[in-house]
């Protein structure tokens, strides 16, 4: 799944609304485990719904890494 939300609506609760209908949905399939990799900008909001960064992926940027972030349903 990619998650994007256009700059002119972050802030506006999309973001919440796909992502708590997601673990909702993940957490009735029996899953015990979600794996994220992050863009660096968005490690705060997966961290408020429970993610914690478990490593780093290099990044196709030069000198760029994006966050491995895992969540325990």
């Amino acid at each position: 799944m990619r998650l994007f939300i256009y700059p002119i609506y972050i802030g506006q609760g999309y973001g919440k609304y796909l992502i708590t209908d997601f673990l909702k949905r993940i957490k009735a399939t029996g899953y015990k485990k979600v794996q994220v990799d992050a863009d660096p900008n968005v490690e705060k909001f997966y961290s408020i719904y429970g993610f914690r960064t478990v490593g780093y992926l290099k990044s196709s940027i030069k000198d760029r890494f994006l966050p491995i972030m895992e969540l325990e349903i």
